[in-house]
């Protein structure tokens, strides 16, 4: 007996026998009932899909106004959130590839299915295709707020100025940076952290209009772009409304807390024309905000802001850095699920600067050595401490442990680059199987050419190569097939939001099981909760790596804690 659950098929097929085939077919398939709408014709099929969009459409591609790979193309721009089956009875391995690389979620030979085969294929085909939305989702829209992420805020920020330029208009960008964030990471937790970014975001959508963009860049960093500006007294009056905004208390820990916001702002056209001049110059103007007594804000001109003091004054303490020794690395312990081991560390980057009576974390200082060119001395520093570290470590006993290194994109830019890896190698004795290089997404998306000659050069030194942070840029698992990779690290901001969002799960389980399928070992960074523990462990994640197990060590203690937490585990120390 038939139930609810209805499920409507645009069937596309100019063939009468063949649909009535299908039609039938479907009506004996148990605990469905199919919808079937059935149209002869492309057009046809476009009109119905602006009625109504179908949960799945079966398409021949032999149709009287279209034939070939393109009709898929032509139906996906129609209805893109519907799944596409095709029918079609060839059966060469090309056909079927290139119906899948052309947007298809599978593929069906004429005459060979039954109604339990070809339920089960609509069935598949629908949650593929639900898996695929929510992977563009989350390459759009961050994933701890809700709000648009860096990719959707560069798309919208494109748009917007071409429409001040047509229309003449005042465009403003804003860069706002939270004044002592920090302090809340420090003392009470990233969880706790994490929390007032989403009450920040949700207060800055509750200020602006439904039709002006409000993003978050990255960290505590949010930008909102107002279109269809009048006047600066407009964008004045807007900011103030933000601050006082921000200005009330946040309820955290079941207490009120209090944080304030540094605001730079950039006008179109005065400030400049395009996305990246504009972004630019409104970190400038923040900067100069918090120069003058935080909790403010401050709209760039060209006399003023030739220069942030702040920054300018970073970049000159950087530059010495380096040669007073005043960096060290810290190595936090990747633990092997499988083997219950500890199978590994990642170096990670710290800065002790003398006017700060802590250590400085890398999110405070590597945007500067990105834009100075100093990231690629000091990558060079930290490959080859790290290297040495590891190979010291082997002497102490821990066999075939091995050392994760970050690796800036600007460092992988040239087509000799790599050979600076090797050279390190070689340096420190180090066999490449015990080194893992970890690249962000960008790199493979800046320029892909590059990116794969380099990875290849790269793991013919043995060495493994990883994606790190998947999740916080612009590419989706299917865009890794084009790239020789070993490892995918999920961004902690999925962890962090395991427990509140609902599609979080749904999403991790559908990265590992691709990941897995794509040959790569997974780790998931930012665990602290055992609750987390145990559902990566029941999707069957390889890695983990988080406060759960440890903190980033001084490289000292590094064997101590091994030894006294994992002295039992084969392997963890010869």
């Amino acid at each position: 007996m038939k139930t609810e659950n209805t499920t409507h098929v645009l069937l596309v097929e100019d063939n009468s026998t063949d649909a009535y085939i299908i039609e039938s077919i479907l009506s004996d398939v148990p605990d469905v009932n199919y919808n079937v709408q059935h149209v002869q014709a492309l057009s046809d099929a476009q009109d119905a899909c602006k009625v109504k969009q179908p949960d799945i459409i079966l398409l021949d591609l032999s149709l009287s106004d279209a034939h070939g790979l393109a009709t898929i193309e032509e139906l996906k721009n129609a209805a893109s959130d519907s799944p596409i089956v095709v029918l079609t009875g060839n059966k060469d391995a090309e056909t079927i590839n290139s119906a899948i690389q052309a947007g298809a979620q599978d593929l069906l030979q004429k005459g060979e299915y039954n109604a339990k085969f070809l339920g089960k294929t609509i069935h598949y085909a629908i949650e593929r295709k639900q898996s695929e939305l929510e992977l563009k989702h989350l390459a759009h829209f961050d994933p701890l707020t809700g709000i648009a992420n860096r990719l959707l805020f560069i798309d919208n920020m494109t748009r917007a100025i071409a429409h001040a330029k047509r229309h003449e208009e005042i465009l403003a960008l804003m860069f706002i940076d939270l004044d002592d964030f920090k302090n809340i990471n420090d003392t009470l937790g990233h969880d706790v952290g994490d929390e007032l970014l989403i009450q920040v975001a949700d207060r800055l959508n509750n200020v602006v209009r439904e039709y002006d963009t409000v993003a978050r860049l990255g960290g505590d960093e949010f930008s909102i772009i107002l279109e269809d500006i009048d006047s600066v007294y407009n964008v004045d009056a807007t900011t103030k409304k933000i601050l006082k905004e921000l200005e009330a208390p946040f309820k955290l820990c079941g207490q009120d807390m209090f944080i304030g916001a540094s605001i730079g702002i950039a006008l179109y056209p005065d400030a400049g024309i395009d996305t990246n001049t504009l972004l630019k110059n409104a970190d400038i103007a923040m900067y100069q905000a918090k120069n003058n007594g935080k909790n403010n804000y401050h709209i760039f001109t060209e006399l003023n802001d030739s220069e942030s003091l702040a920054r300018i004054k970073m970049e000159s303490d950087l530059q010495k850095a380096l040669s007073q020794d005043e960096f060290e690395l810290y190595y936090q312990p990747l633990f092997d699920l499988k083997t219950g081991e500890i199978h590994g560390a990642e170096a990670l980057l710290r800065w002790n600067y003398p006017e700060r009576d802590e250590l400085v974390p890398p999110i405070e200082f590597i945007p500067t050595l990105e834009k100075t060119g100093l990231i690629v001395p000091i990558g060079e520093w930290v490959l080859r401490t790290a290297c040495l570290q590891c190979k010291h470590w082997h002497r102490q006993g821990m066999q075939d442990f091995h050392v994760a290194v970050n690796i800036s994109p600007r460092q992988l830019q040239q087509s000799e680059s790599v050979d600076w890896i090797l050279q390190i190698l070689h340096e420190t004795g180090l066999d490449g199987k015990y080194l893992n290089l970890e690249i962000t997404e960008d790199i493979l998306l800046d320029n892909p050419e590059q990116a794969n000659i380099n990875i290849k050069r790269i793991r013919e030194m043995g060495v493994a190569v990883s994606v790190d942070d998947f999740g916080t840029g612009y590419s989706s698992l299917s865009y890794l097939m084009n790239f020789e990779l070993d490892i995918l690290k999920i961004d902690r901001s999925f962890l962090s939001t395991l427990a509140t969002n609902a599609s979080t799960p749904v999403i991790l389980k559908a990265i590992i099981q691709m990941a897995h399928g794509l040959g790569l070992q997974v780790v998931a960074e930012g665990v602290e909760l055992s609750s987390q523990y145990d559902y990566l462990e029941s999707q069957g994640c390889d890695m983990l790596q988080g406060y759960l197990f440890s903190p980033p060590l001084h490289p000292d203690s590094l064997l101590k804690f091994i030894e006294d937490n994992y002295s039992g585990k084969a392997g963890a120390v010869g």
